[in-house]
């Protein structure tokens, strides 16, 4: 696949815009204000890196563009307001770029990535411009390290990299976002015992949640297929099969009137539609000679009904819990063929 299609660098609104299209012609814009910084050294300084990246694939470019900005952002923290005149003044600049890279404290990355993805790419560009010309082809650039040594942070010894700044803790404080709360106060052996106690209660908490969640899952498998065997299919359906569906709510299979009607529905699905309960929207789609199944929205929310045909309690209501999961627990399944 060629290069890149289009890519261009524009003033908008006191912003610099770097702005590309792929073969589509779609475009993706990147912000690379801080470069502005560069002030009248801004074209010298920009026209040989954009000359590599246009030979780069769309894909390629927009995932080096933010390291673009971060070169700027460089620039803008250590004040540069034009390209150094000297060895000595871009030596300097460079390794100060570097240090900026990989010390930075407004990112979270660690350091392998910052000198592996970050430096890699802001090196690229700190060759181009020494290709051509424009920085000394005897400056130092510190190389992309597969195996890193040691780096002198000494500046930001005080935090980790992209952290909040360590905070001193005393023997009187307290940390509380743990399995049970720490006091540095407390003797190893009585947070020990703790420990064990607070594991022990939230172990008989667990066991009696998945517990209660298992008999609710049993008791609705084993109501849904008492209902099933009450019905005779071979009699119920041609019935099913050629009643309007224009009239829902005294339709055999109309699961909110009585224990029969969901009888009809559930031997319905596990007969018609492999046990495999279909959304009103299924049902649209599906291209059959007859529905046999009368849509759910016509008959309200399935926790009313079913609460008030004395179904055994399911988890109606809670968070990550579809109320039409019930339905599956009916027909004796725990996990959907679809989303439920």
């Amino acid at each position: 696949m060629g290069g890149s299609l289009g890519l261009s660098v524009q003033y908008e609104d006191n912003r610099l815009v770097g702005v590309s299209h792929n073969e589509l012609r779609r475009e993706t814009r990147s912000d690379l204000t801080p470069l502005l910084v560069l002030g009248d050294d801004l074209g010298r300084f920009l026209k040989p890196i954009l000359d590599g990246m246009r030979l780069k694939r769309p894909a390629t470019i927009r995932g080096v563009m933010p390291k673009l900005k971060s070169l700027g952002e460089a620039l803008t923290h250590l004040g540069v307001t034009q390209l150094p005149q000297t060895e000595s003044g871009w030596q300097a600049l460079i390794l100060n770029i570097h240090r900026f890279i990989l010390t930075r404290t407004d990112r979270k990355s660690s350091l392998q990535t910052r000198c592996s993805c970050e430096w890699l790419t802001i090196r690229g560009f700190l060759v181009s411009l020494m290709e051509a010309g424009i920085i000394p082809i005897s400056i130092y650039v510190p190389p992309v390290r597969e195996v890193l040594d040691s780096v002198n942070i000494s500046p930001y010894q005080d935090r980790l990299l992209g952290q909040s700044p360590a905070e001193v803790v005393s023997g009187r404080a307290s940390i509380d976002k743990l399995i049970c709360s720490i006091s540095l106060a407390r003797t190893d052996a009585e947070y020990l015992e703790e420990l064990r106690d607070t594991l022990s209660y939230r172990r008989h908490l667990l066991l009696e949640s998945l517990s209660s969640y298992w008999r609710q899952i049993k008791a609705n498998m084993e109501f849904g297929k008492k209902l099933i065997a009450s019905v005779d299919w071979e009699q119920r359906r041609p019935q099913v099969a050629m009643w309007p569906m224009g009239d829902p709510g005294s339709h055999p299979a109309n699961p909110s009137r009585d224990l029969i009607g969901l009888a009809n529905y559930l031997a319905v699905i596990q007969h018609e539609y492999d046990g495999c309960p279909p959304s009103d929207n299924d049902l649209r789609n599906m291209k059959r000679k007859y529905e046999c199944l009368p849509r759910l929205c016509n008959f309200g929310p399935i926790a009313e009904w079913a609460r008030k045909l004395g179904a055994p309690e399911a988890p109606y209501g809670c968070a990550e819990w579809s109320d039409r999961r019930v339905l599956w627990w009916w027909q004796g399944r725990t996990a959907t063929l679809m989303s439920p």
